[in-house]
This record gives C-alpha cells, sequence and structure tokens, in this order.
C-alpha cells in the first residue's frame, strides 16, 4: 500500500510504501530539505507581494481620506475664521460704545458734583440771609437788653452774696454732722469721696461702693458684710475691728491698711498689694491669698483657717502667736 509523501504541502509528489511513510524524508533529507526552501521561498514572495498590493492599497485609501478631510478643515478654518472676524469687529464696536458710555458716565459724576456744590452754596446763602435778618432784630433789642442786663447783674450781685452767706452756714452746720454709725446699707455710693471720714460703727451692708476712695478714713467696728469694694481706695484707712464677710475686693488697694481684728471669711485676695497691711487680731476664714504681696504684714495672735498662701511674696511678714487650722502654704517666698 502507498501514500503520499508527509512533505507533499512543501512539493513532494512522490508516492512512498507505507511502512517507508515516517522514513522517506530522513532517506533523502537534501532532496526535500531543497524542495522546502525552494517552498518557502515562493510562499514569501507571494506574501511580500501581497503586502505590497494591500500596503498600496492602504496609501492610496489614506490620501483618498486625507484630501477629503484636508477639504473639510479647509472650510471649517474658513468658516470660523469669519466668525473670529466678525467677533472682532464687535468687541471693537463694544469697546468704543463702552469708552463713550464712561466719558458720560464721568460728565454726569462731574455735573452731580457741581450741582451738589452749588445747593450747597444755596443753603449758606439762605442760612447767611436768615442770619443777617436774625442779627438785624437782634441789633434792634440789643439798646433794651443792655439796660435789662444791667438791672439783672445788680440783682445777680446781690443774690450770689446772699448765698455764699448760706453756704458758708451750711459748712459750718456740715463740719458739726458726724458720720458715726450711719446706716448706708443697700446705698451705692459708686466713685464717692469719703476720704478722711470718721465713719466707725458705719454700716454698708450689700452696699455699691466700687471705686469709692476711702484714703485714710476711719472706718473702725463698720459693717461691710456682702459689700461690693472693687476698685475701692482704702490705702492708709483704719478697719480696725471691722466685718467684710463676703465682700467683694477685685481691684481694691489696701496698701497700709489697718486691718487689726477684721473679720474675713469668704474672700478673695489673690494678685492683691497687701503691703504692710495689720491682720493682728483678725478672724480670717475661707481667705484665699494666692500670689498676693504681702511684704511686712502682720498676723500676729491672729485665727486662720482654710486660708491658702500658693506663690505669694511674704518678706518680713510676722505671725506670731497666730492660731493655723487648715491652712495651704506653696511656693512661698
Amino acid at each position: 500500500m502507498s501514500v503520499a509523501c508527509p512533505w507533499s504541502d512543501y512539493g513532494c509528489h512522490e508516492s512512498v510504501p507505507y511502512a517507508d511513510r515516517k522514513t522517506h524524508v530522513a532517506a533523502d533529507f537534501t532532496k526535500h530539505a531543497m524542495m522546502r526552501f525552494e517552498w518557502e521561498k515562493n510562499e514569501r514572495e507571494e506574501w511580500r507581494e501581497q503586502y505590497d498590493e494591500d500596503k498600496k492599497e492602504m496609501n492610496d485609501k489614506l490620501q483618498e481620506v486625507e484630501k477629503l478631510n484636508l477639504k473639510e478643515n479647509l472650510e471649517h478654518v474658513k468658516f470660523l475664521a469669519t466668525l473670529v472676524e466678525n467677533q472682532s469687529k464687535e468687541i471693537e464696536e463694544l469697546k468704543t460704545e463702552n469708552k463713550k458710555i464712561d466719558v458720560l458716565q464721568n460728565q454726569i459724576s462731574e455735573l452731580k458734583k457741581v450741582n451738589e456744590q452749588q445747593n450747597e452754596e444755596i443753603k449758606l446763602l439762605q442760612t447767611l440771609k436768615d442770619d443777617i435778618a436774625k442779627l438785624s432784630s437782634r441789633i434792634q433789642k440789643n439798646e433794651d437788653m443792655e439796660l435789662k442786663q444791667l438791672e439783672r447783674v445788680k440783682s445777680l450781685e446781690s443774690a450770689a452774696k446772699q448765698t455764699q452767706e448760706k453756704l458758708n452756714h451750711v459748712d459750718q452746720i456740715a463740719s458739726r454732722v458726724s458720720l458715726q454709725s450711719a446706716d448706708f446699707n443697700e446705698a451705692d455710693l459708686t466713685g464717692q469721696d469719703m476720704s478722711g471720714q470718721d465713719l466707725s460703727g458705719a454700716s454698708f451692708k450689700n452696699a455699691k461702693l466700687k471705686g469709692t476712695n476711702f484714703t485714710n478714713s476711719n472706718l473702725s467696728n463698720a459693717d461691710f458684710t456682702s459689700a461690693d469694694l472693687s476698685e475701692a481706695n482704702l490705702s492708709g484707712a483704719t478697719l480696725t475691728n471691722a466685718n467684710l464677710e463676703g465682700v467683694t475686693l477685685d481691684g481694691c488697694n489696701l496698701n497700709n491698711t489697718m486691718l487689726k481684728g477684721v473679720i474675713l471669711k469668704d474672700v478673695d485676695l489673690k494678685n492683691m498689694d497687701l503691703t504692710d497691711c495689720d491682720f493682728s487680731e483678725a478672724k480670717l476664714s475661707r481667705v484665699n491669698f494666692i500670689e498676693a504681696k504681702l511684704n511686712d504684714a502682720k498676723f500676729l495672735s491672729s485665727e486662720l483657717s482654710f486660708v491658702q498662701f500658693q506663690g505669694d511674696v511674704m518678706d518680713r511678714s510676722e505671725f506670731n502667736e497666730s492660731k493655723l487650722d487648715i491652712v495651704h502654704l506653696m511656693m512661698v517666698n
């Protein structure tokens, strides 16, 4: 039985016995190899010819497409150029119109300013006219007024003498008036000057004493319970045995103040200058002295409970024979 050569596709058209089909090519390999080389050469030439034809056809089509695109693009470009030119003309026209409008607006603004100036001048002229009329009327009345004024001056001089005599009498009475044990409860004495007064035993419960001046005043045995003494001036004042329970002392000046025997309860003295203050025999409960200046302060024989000293300056302060009950001392200089 014979079969076709296994390389029949490459140009070998011989018939070989079936038993030799696997060895036929190897037996005459040179011949078969030359056949295959020839076949591949022919195949490459056919492929290249086909490639060249396809490439040529593709280039032809691309050239046609480019021609069509160029024509269409040229038309678009011309159209766009026309639009741009028209828009440029319109923009120039608008710029010209805007310039005209700006000029008109400037002219209108200048006219408004001129009009306002003219209106002001008219008002001034009218005012001057009215003033002239009033002056002329006053001039006519001046002669009569001068006579009346002379008479009034004489009467005022007489009244002034009488008033001065009365004031002198009032001063004499006031110098004899005593404010000892006076009742100022809930009174508003904000910013009043009560310096150098004898106010011993006076009561200032719940009074408003913000900024009040008590410099060098005698406030012994005075009662300031719940009073507002913020920004008040108590420098050099004497508050012996005074009651300062629940008072507000923010910004109060207590420099060189005599506080011997006072009752201080629920009071905040933080950051205050208490230099030379005398708290001897005082009763202090729940008082805050944090960061206060206590140079040369005296607490002789005082009773201190729940009092807080923290960051205070206490050079030469004295606490001889004082009773300290739960007193907080921290970072004290």
